[in-house]
């Protein structure tokens, strides 16, 4: 009986631990920039609720401190130009981020200045957030 009672005890104290796991971010918006670079700047807006990254908006803004018109940047020819598709890769970026619930996001090769700077930017919203 003692040993059955010792048993139901670790594993209410196993249990206990396990549900009470800390969050470690505060609820709110939460907002980020990157560095100015020679491309302009990005940001990163992270919603947190309940200590969970629950939305995550992602902007890139050209060197006069506008934002881009991301129908110009489809990866598809535009006005004689083409640009990268950034409105999948911010859509990419973000699926990541809400995954793994973390700003270790993987660099993407054909934006690696833009992305590399989102990634900044998230990694500095979510230090905003920390308690």
């Amino acid at each position: 009986m003692k040993k059955l009672f010792i048993l139901f005890l670790n594993l209410l104290i196993i249990t206990s631990l396990i549900s009470c796991k800390k969050n470690i971010y505060n609820d709110g918006i939460f907002i980020g920039k990157g560095d100015n670079y020679s491309y302009g700047y990005d940001d990163a807006a992270i919603s947190i609720d309940e200590g969970k990254i629950v939305d995550l908006t992602l902007r890139h803004f050209n060197q006069n401190g506008k934002e881009i018109n991301y129908e110009e940047w489809t990866g598809k020819e535009v006005n004689g130009v083409t640009n990268p598709n950034l409105q999948k890769y911010r859509g990419d970026i973000i699926q990541e981020v809400l995954e793994k619930q973390s700003g270790e996001i993987d660099i993407i090769e054909e934006i690696p200045e833009i992305s590399s700077n989102w990634k900044l930017a998230i990694n500095r919203a979510l230090e905003n957030a920390k308690k």
